[in-house]
Formats: structure tokens, C-alpha cells, sequence
């Protein structure tokens, strides 16, 4: 088992502000012999989208077993006042999130 960033608090001077960040997310299990349909997604307070990012992920020719790994930047997100927010990764389009985590805001 790994724990990669259990728990993500940036701690800033003032809100409202914008920060840039970078997310990577770790896959594994995902069939890489066909296309796939990624989003990335900054969640705010009230579960409202800040941000989001969607792209293609193009089938291999010679897939592989070890998974798929993601490193996305965020450029200048708002952010309006401190409190738990949240990065969605949903693959084809699914209604409910692959995977998330969620970090902190403080002043």
C-alpha cells in the first residue's frame, strides 16, 4: 500500500488569491488497448467548478500492464475564502469520480 500526500494543507496570506499548483494522479488497471476519455476537475467549497482540464487518452500499440500516470498544471486558480476543496479525476466520462483528493485552504 501507498500514501502519497495524506493530507494537503496550503496555508496563504490573504483571500480571495489564485494559485498554481500541479496534480498527479497514479493509475493502474485501466485498459490501455482502446481510447479513453479523461477529466481533471477543481472543486470548490460549495461544489462548484474553479477549473477543469479534459483530454484523449489514445490506445496503445503495445499496452502495458503497470497503468497510466497523469501530471496536470492548474494555472492561477481563485480561490475565495479558506476551507476544504477538492481535484475530481473521472475516466469516460463517468458520473461519479475514478478518483479524488482533498486539500485545505488557510489563511
Amino acid at each position: 500500500m501507498n500514501i502519497v500526500n495524506p493530507s494537503l494543507v496550503f496555508g496563504i496570506s490573504a483571500v480571495p488569491t489564485t494559485m498554481s499548483f500541479a496534480a498527479t494522479i497514479l493509475t493502474s488497471g485501466i485498459d490501455l488497448s482502446r481510447e479513453h476519455v479523461v477529466s481533471f476537475k477543481v472543486i470548490g467549497i460549495k461544489g462548484e467548478t474553479l477549473s477543469e482540464i479534459n483530454g484523449q487518452l489514445h490506445a496503445l500499440a503495445r499496452p502495458i500492464s503497470a497503468g497510466y500516470n497523469f501530471s496536470i498544471n492548474f494555472r492561477n486558480i481563485i480561490f475565495e475564502k479558506e476551507g476544504d476543496y477538492k481535484i475530481e479525476f473521472r475516466l469516460d466520462n463517468a458520473t461519479d469520480p475514478t478518483a479524488s483528493q482533498s486539500f485545505t485552504i488557510l489563511v
